[in-house]
């Protein structure tokens, strides 16, 4: 016999008993699974780790987490497997969006979400949206990195780059070979790329996959390639 205090129930049977102990069981911990699923911290960075995680439960807590309001159209549901460290509200946005073939729509600080047109059925037809681009954002480029290289290749030194950063970085074919000295301590990899590719006369554009491509500058920029400077850093 058990004694509840102020809480009177309809009487159940053991089976009854048992099976409403197991699913509040199971949907606490999937409710606990799910908030774990985005952390948000006091700079606004979100972090996402999803496991089969459903995109409404996501997004959910990704807006309420952003103080940000939304509203998202029935049936969008789907399994959402992804992992993001440190990025913007608006860019794991985008992401989300992207890989759930989700699109978004900001009016008076509302955000819409509904299906991507031309996915599913009972669309109307009509262009299909591209998904919009990913882009690194200024704070990935204030990662650190410490470079101490003597007469090393371009491309070795953009290596080491990529390796302490862990941004991609591709180096066009048509960039030369060029050896150069690169002394850079507790950099950000911002300074550190615009201090190589002047001294090599170079430029680097942040592309539409989260990654930079490093290019030789446009030919009515510059007076042909010529090899760099030795010694870069500060």
């Amino acid at each position: 016999m058990s004694l509840m205090s102020g809480l009177v129930t309809a009487p159940v049977t053991p089976d009854e008993a048992g099976k409403a102990t197991t699913q509040d069981t199971q949907t606490q911990s999937q409710t606990q699974e799910i908030e774990a699923a985005v952390k948000t911290s006091e700079a606004g960075q979100i972090t996402i780790t999803s496991r089969g995680h459903d995109v409404r439960e996501v997004l959910f807590d990704l807006f309420e987490q952003g103080s940000k309001s939304f509203v998202l159209e029935p049936g969008a549901k789907v399994d959402l497997y992804l992992a993001l460290s440190g990025v913007e509200f608006e860019e794991a946005l985008q992401i989300i969006c992207r890989v759930s073939q989700l699109e978004f729509t900001l009016d008076n600080g509302i955000y819409f979400i509904s299906k991507r047109s031309g996915t599913g059925a009972g669309t109307q037809g009509g262009p299909v949206i591209p998904p919009p681009p990913i882009r690194l954002t200024e704070n990935d480029l204030k990662r650190l990195v410490t470079t101490k290289m003597e007469r090393a290749d371009i491309r070795a030194v953009f290596a080491d780059f990529q390796r302490q950063s862990g941004i991609i970085i591709d180096v066009d074919a048509k960039v030369p070979a060029y050896k150069l000295d690169a002394f850079l301590v507790g950099t950000t990899l911002k300074f550190a790329l615009d201090t190589v590719t002047k001294a090599a006369d170079l430029e680097y554009v942040l592309t539409d996959s989260r990654s930079i491509l490093i290019r030789p500058k446009a030919a009515a920029t510059t007076g042909g390639n010529r090899p760099p400077a030795a010694g870069t850093g500060h």
